[in-house]
């Protein structure tokens, strides 16, 4: 099982994200998950992900790590990308972004049922040219 949800959480990234292969998001989740503690649609994860790929088109997240334990795996990842549409109300800057994001996954019956984790905001808005680097 272990193994299984290791493969899934690959997936997620590797085709659903990276190569925006959205019909494979029945696959992934059932009707409902949890995503960041709320529940969100099969259709809202889809949405979700476009919106990442429209934004920084060239998009790629990199699975660094990824441990799994009992029904849950844990993932670190390195994404980058250049920054040209809006994305969370920030407008496109036409800057490359390099950040990592750390993520746990809690699976049922096969298939990814909630979704929890951190992306370094401090960096990307860094990078995007938003929040100055203090001393």
């Amino acid at each position: 099982m272990r193994e299984m949800h290791k493969a899934l959480v690959r997936r997620y990234r590797d085709e659903f994200f990276n190569l925006g292969r959205f019909d494979i998001a029945d696959e992934l989740f059932p009707n409902v998950l949890i995503h960041h503690g709320d529940e969100t649609t099969v259709q809202e994860m889809v949405g979700i992900a476009h919106a990442w790929r429209t934004a920084i088109p060239d998009i790629k997240f990199t699975i660094q790590t990824v441990v799994s334990e009992g029904d849950y795996v844990a993932e670190y990842t390195h994404t980058t990308g250049m920054h040209e549409g809006e994305l969370f109300g920030i407008p496109a800057t036409g800057k490359y972004v390099d950040i990592t994001l750390a993520h746990f996954y809690r699976f049922e019956g096969g298939k990814i049922v909630e979704i929890s984790g951190m992306i370094d905001r401090y960096a990307f808005y860094h990078q995007l040219g938003i929040l100055a680097m203090t001393d």
